[in-house]
């Protein structure tokens, strides 16, 4: 029996590092009708020739492997009681959750959009925001541990332009590709998580089924982290340089350093 002859939507995420990617999407493979792989690579995968049948595979491979060994990353647990990680009752929709390098795949290879659209009836495009502060502070928290040395302004300000860069290949995705991308808020998320998993579920085609709206939001915090408070390299300039950048696109409206 093919397990994917059900399968009518294919889903990947855009977005950037440390925007709340890995909930969502341990969120969408707790559903019965839905496999979402974490960190696989997939859109890789495919611009390196490997086909259907075997990346579909991929997936279900390491959406399982992802739940067994605990569904852990960066020390946090994404398992979510009673649902369906791991494992599915019917294939509907199949994904690959990793938004930042997915991003430069499309910017060095945009013609594997089109291999994306062959891979099932349908595809569906899932872009995260947050506050471009939080991400930009994390992303120089995380490599100055990672490195174990002291970061700088000059070091917030080059993560600054990897990250509006990755923003400028999206808005020009979604130029193009604007009836299959929904962009999702992480704080809009925190705040209210069955209402943006219900508006979600309704773009990628799937049900809302017994339980699951509850079982997912017992993993979700009450309110986003402010990570930029973390972090003391912030100067009056680059703050405004910042700000002028968020002010550049219309998905990051509202986003201030204060908010």
């Amino acid at each position: 029996m093919d397990p994917f002859k059900e399968i009518s939507t294919f889903a990947f995420f855009v977005g950037y590092p440390r925007s709340g990617h890995s909930l969502v999407g341990a969120c969408l493979d707790a559903h019965p009708n839905a496999v979402v792989s974490h960190e696989l690579d997939a859109l890789g995968l495919l611009q390196q020739g490997l086909g259907r049948t075997a990346l579909f595979e991929a997936i279900c491979g390491k959406a399982r492997s992802f739940y067994e060994t605990g569904s852990e990353w960066s020390g946090y647990s994404y398992q979510i009681p009673g649902m369906w990680q791991g494992r599915y009752e019917t294939i509907r929709l199949i994904g690959d959750k990793r938004g930042g390098t997915s991003v430069r795949h499309l910017e060095a290879y945009p013609e594997l959009l089109d291999e994306v659209k062959q891979l099932a009836a349908d595809y569906r495009i899932i872009h995260i925001t947050r506050n471009p502060f939080d991400c930009i502070a994390t992303a120089v928290a995380k490599r100055a541990h990672k490195q174990q040395k002291e970061f700088n302004a000059a070091d917030l300000m080059r993560k600054a332009g990897h990250f509006f860069h990755k923003a400028s290949i999206i808005e020009g995705l979604m130029a193009q590709e604007k009836s299959a991308v929904i962009t999702l808020r992480h704080e809009d998320l925190m705040a209210d998580p069955e209402k943006v998993l219900t508006e979600l579920l309704s773009f990628l085609g799937l049900p809302v089924v017994a339980n699951y709206l509850e079982a997912c939001s017992t993993k979700i915090w009450p309110s986003a982290q402010k990570s930029r408070l973390r972090i003391n390299l912030w100067e009056p300039t680059t703050i405004d340089f910042i700000q002028n950048q968020i002010d550049q696109y219309p998905f990051f409206a509202g986003y201030t350093f204060e908010q």
